[in-house]
């Protein structure tokens, strides 16, 4: 069950004080890894909501479904610095409103 997380109708709250043009999520009580869910980004200093793989691609992976392992979460204290999240840590983030 690691990295499953839940989308319910409070989550349309936590984007509603994000963005303030959205699709509202459908509920799901199971959101496993690779399912597309709804993230928060910021281009050009604006943000907007969209869709996106939950999961981890480095950016040296040429195809998500042949690359094992597909992590799907760092440890806090090494996010900054281990070689797999280094990059996308200092350049391509996104808030991923959520519940656990």
């Amino acid at each position: 069950m690691c990295g499953r997380f839940v989308v319910t109708d409070s989550t349309s709250t936590l984007l509603a004080d994000l963005v303030a043009e959205f699709e509202a999520p459908a509920p799901d009580y199971n959101v496993a890894p690779t399912t597309e869910v709804t993230v928060v980004r910021t281009r050009h200093d604006e943000r907007t909501a969209t869709g996106a793989r939950w999961g981890f691609l480095p950016g040296w992976a040429k195809d998500f479904a042949k690359q094992r392992p597909q992590p799907i979460n760092a440890r806090m204290e090494t996010v900054a610095t281990a070689s797999m999240f280094r990059k996308a840590f200092a350049s391509a983030r996104c808030i991923v409103p959520a519940y656990l």
